[in-house]
Protein backbone atom coordinates (compact mmCIF):
# COMPACT_ATOMS: atom_id res chain seq x y z
CA UNK A 1 0.00 0.00 0.00
CA UNK A 2 1.29 3.31 -0.66
CA UNK A 3 2.24 5.71 1.65
CA UNK A 4 0.75 8.71 0.76
CA UNK A 5 -2.11 9.08 -1.95
CA UNK A 6 -0.93 9.85 -5.57
CA UNK A 7 -3.94 11.90 -6.45
CA UNK A 8 -6.02 14.80 -4.73
CA UNK A 9 -9.15 14.60 -4.75
CA UNK A 10 -9.55 17.74 -6.77
CA UNK A 11 -8.27 15.98 -9.62
CA UNK A 12 -11.06 14.16 -10.10
CA UNK A 13 -13.02 17.01 -10.28
CA UNK A 14 -10.83 18.46 -13.32
CA UNK A 15 -12.01 18.09 -16.89
CA UNK A 16 -11.53 15.50 -18.88
CA UNK A 17 -9.59 15.97 -22.53
CA UNK A 18 -10.99 14.86 -25.34
CA UNK A 19 -12.48 12.80 -26.76
CA UNK A 20 -13.95 11.71 -23.18
CA UNK A 21 -15.31 15.50 -22.53
CA UNK A 22 -18.83 14.56 -23.69
CA UNK A 23 -21.05 14.15 -20.38
CA UNK A 24 -21.48 10.92 -21.13
CA UNK A 25 -18.35 9.63 -19.76
CA UNK A 26 -18.53 11.29 -16.39
CA UNK A 27 -19.68 9.76 -13.22
CA UNK A 28 -19.09 6.63 -11.87
CA UNK A 29 -19.87 3.54 -13.50
CA UNK A 30 -20.22 -0.13 -12.42
CA UNK A 31 -18.17 -1.22 -15.08
CA UNK A 32 -14.96 -1.10 -16.30
CA UNK A 33 -13.39 -1.51 -12.75
CA UNK A 34 -9.61 -2.98 -12.07
CA UNK A 35 -9.20 -6.63 -10.86
CA UNK A 36 -7.03 -4.75 -8.44
CA UNK A 37 -10.29 -2.70 -6.97
CA UNK A 38 -10.56 -5.07 -4.14
CA UNK A 39 -13.31 -2.53 -2.45
CA UNK A 40 -16.18 -4.92 -0.50
CA UNK A 41 -19.95 -3.90 -2.36
CA UNK A 42 -20.73 -1.96 -5.51
CA UNK A 43 -17.61 -1.67 -7.59
CA UNK A 44 -17.28 1.56 -9.24
CA UNK A 45 -15.01 3.15 -11.35
CA UNK A 46 -14.39 7.08 -12.90
CA UNK A 47 -12.52 8.64 -15.47
CA UNK A 48 -9.82 10.21 -14.31
CA UNK A 49 -8.44 13.22 -16.17
CA UNK A 50 -4.89 13.19 -15.20
CA UNK A 51 -4.79 9.55 -16.03
CA UNK A 52 -5.96 9.90 -19.62
CA UNK A 53 -3.41 12.61 -20.36
CA UNK A 54 -0.95 10.29 -19.46
CA UNK A 55 -2.19 7.58 -21.26
CA UNK A 56 -3.28 9.67 -24.58
CA UNK A 57 0.26 11.14 -24.56
CA UNK A 58 1.88 7.69 -24.12
CA UNK A 59 -0.12 6.17 -26.89
CA UNK A 60 0.55 9.37 -29.18
CA UNK A 61 4.54 9.09 -28.80
CA UNK A 62 4.38 5.16 -29.16
CA UNK A 63 2.06 5.63 -32.67
CA UNK A 64 4.80 8.49 -33.75
CA UNK A 65 7.99 6.22 -32.68
CA UNK A 66 6.31 3.04 -34.07
CA UNK A 67 5.45 4.79 -37.85
CA UNK A 68 9.08 6.12 -37.49
CA UNK A 69 7.94 10.00 -37.13
CA UNK A 70 9.40 12.67 -35.43
CA UNK A 71 8.48 12.48 -31.59
CA UNK A 72 10.94 15.51 -30.42
CA UNK A 73 7.96 17.48 -29.14
CA UNK A 74 6.13 14.29 -27.31
CA UNK A 75 8.08 13.49 -24.86
CA UNK A 76 10.33 10.66 -23.63
CA UNK A 77 10.11 7.79 -21.51
CA UNK A 78 12.95 5.14 -20.91
CA UNK A 79 15.26 3.06 -18.56
CA UNK A 80 18.26 3.43 -16.67
CA UNK A 81 19.58 0.01 -15.94
CA UNK A 82 17.10 -1.73 -13.76
CA UNK A 83 16.41 0.86 -11.61
CA UNK A 84 15.79 3.90 -12.87
CA UNK A 85 12.68 5.06 -15.34
CA UNK A 86 13.36 8.76 -16.58
CA UNK A 87 10.37 10.33 -17.93
CA UNK A 88 10.04 14.24 -19.93
CA UNK A 89 6.03 14.78 -19.74
CA UNK A 90 5.57 17.45 -22.62
CA UNK A 91 2.28 19.68 -22.25
CA UNK A 92 1.41 22.95 -23.62
CA UNK A 93 3.19 25.29 -21.29
CA UNK A 94 5.63 22.95 -19.82
CA UNK A 95 8.15 20.34 -19.68
CA UNK A 96 8.41 18.09 -16.91
CA UNK A 97 11.42 15.90 -16.05
CA UNK A 98 10.51 12.60 -13.83
CA UNK A 99 12.72 9.99 -12.12
CA UNK A 100 11.18 6.47 -10.78
CA UNK A 101 12.87 4.79 -8.43
CA UNK A 102 11.48 0.86 -9.14
CA UNK A 103 13.29 -0.02 -6.09
CA UNK A 104 12.33 2.08 -3.53
CA UNK A 105 8.90 3.45 -5.19
CA UNK A 106 9.78 7.20 -5.35
CA UNK A 107 9.82 9.94 -7.78
CA UNK A 108 11.61 13.05 -8.18
CA UNK A 109 10.43 15.56 -10.80
CA UNK A 110 10.97 18.88 -11.57
CA UNK A 111 9.18 21.42 -14.25
CA UNK A 112 10.74 23.88 -16.97
CA UNK A 113 8.23 26.35 -17.68
CA UNK A 114 8.36 27.22 -21.53
CA UNK A 115 10.79 29.73 -22.47
CA UNK A 116 13.16 29.25 -18.94
CA UNK A 117 15.80 27.23 -18.40
CA UNK A 118 14.89 26.97 -14.65
CA UNK A 119 14.00 23.85 -13.06
CA UNK A 120 11.73 24.19 -10.51
CA UNK A 121 11.37 21.24 -7.74
CA UNK A 122 7.52 19.74 -8.10
CA UNK A 123 5.61 18.54 -5.17
CA UNK A 124 2.24 16.41 -4.73
CA UNK A 125 1.30 19.47 -2.48
CA UNK A 126 1.26 22.21 -5.43
CA UNK A 127 -2.02 22.99 -6.37
CA UNK A 128 -0.67 22.96 -9.72
CA UNK A 129 0.36 19.51 -9.76
CA UNK A 130 -1.77 16.73 -11.57
CA UNK A 131 -0.29 13.64 -11.41
CA UNK A 132 -0.01 12.96 -15.28
CA UNK A 133 3.96 13.25 -15.26
CA UNK A 134 4.03 10.44 -12.58
CA UNK A 135 1.69 8.38 -14.43
CA UNK A 136 3.17 8.93 -18.01
CA UNK A 137 6.59 7.62 -16.32
CA UNK A 138 5.45 5.04 -15.07
CA UNK A 139 3.76 3.66 -18.02
CA UNK A 140 7.15 1.21 -19.12
CA UNK A 141 6.50 -0.71 -15.41
CA UNK A 142 2.21 -0.88 -16.07
CA UNK A 143 2.93 -2.20 -19.16
CA UNK A 144 4.76 -5.02 -17.24
CA UNK A 145 1.00 -5.96 -15.95
CA UNK A 146 -0.78 -8.14 -17.76
CA UNK A 147 -4.50 -6.53 -16.93
CA UNK A 148 -2.78 -3.08 -18.20
CA UNK A 149 -1.54 -4.99 -21.07
CA UNK A 150 -4.80 -5.83 -22.03
CA UNK A 151 -6.76 -2.33 -21.78
CA UNK A 152 -3.77 -0.34 -23.21
CA UNK A 153 -3.56 -2.75 -26.31
CA UNK A 154 -7.54 -1.69 -26.54
CA UNK A 155 -6.70 1.94 -25.64
CA UNK A 156 -4.55 2.23 -28.07
CA UNK A 157 -6.35 0.43 -31.37
CA UNK A 158 -9.06 2.52 -30.42
CA UNK A 159 -7.74 5.70 -30.06
CA UNK A 160 -5.44 5.02 -33.28
CA UNK A 161 -8.60 4.04 -35.07
CA UNK A 162 -9.72 7.90 -34.31
CA UNK A 163 -6.17 9.58 -35.08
Amino acid sequence: MPKCKLFDSKTFRMTLPEPFDDPSYSGAKNYGTSAYNTVSGTKKSTLHAPTLRALLAYAKLVTAAEAGQDVTDLGAVGQQGSTFTVAEYRSVDKTDCVVFNQTTGKFIATRIQNGTRTMVPMSLNDPAFSGSSLLFALMPTLEKDLEFQENFKQFWLERHGHC
